[in-house]
């Protein structure tokens, strides 16, 4: 079981999280990328719990309950971007799979579809998470606000 996690580390894991996110994106880049700019709600998705993390700054420490889906998101984040599928006009790839070489490599059916599979997985997981996450901050911080009062 997880115990209290200091929030500094909890802030640089989810900043870890989205910067492995975007370097794994930009080196892979495709119409997927594309879409998460124009559309914003992905990348807002995942901006979201680093910004609830350093909005939790002032806490000092993150109980299990807050600190878990702070850590599956990242988690979960950190998957989508390897795994989630890229494309462009012609073909479609697994970005893990392009940047470890191993893209031609494989047989084009089942890995990709499995790797693509997980990948979509991954992207429920992370909204999932996302959404785990903003209730778990609402509600302690309504509580540690009862308490106080």
């Amino acid at each position: 079981m997880i115990g209290a996690v200091p929030t500094g580390l909890n802030v640089a894991l989810q900043l870890a999280a989205l910067a492995v996110a975007v370097i794994v994106r930009l080196a892979s880049p495709g119409w997927m990328l594309v879409i998460a700019v124009v559309s914003v709600v992905p990348l807002a998705v995942a901006a979201l719990p680093s910004v609830l993390a350093l909005g939790t700054l002032r806490r000092h420490r993150l109980t299990a309950p807050v600190a878990v889906p702070f850590t599956v998101s990242a988690a979960a984040l950190v998957l989508v971007a390897l795994l989630y599928p890229e494309l462009d006009d012609v073909t479609s790839w697994v970005p893990v799979l392009r940047l470890a070489g191993l893209q031609d490599d494989i047989d084009r059916g089942a890995d990709i579809i499995t790797a693509s599979s997980v990948g979509n997985a991954a992207v429920l997981l992370l909204v999932t998470a996302t959404v785990w996450t903003v209730v778990a901050v609402v509600v302690t911080r309504r509580r540690t606000r009862e308490r106080a009062a």
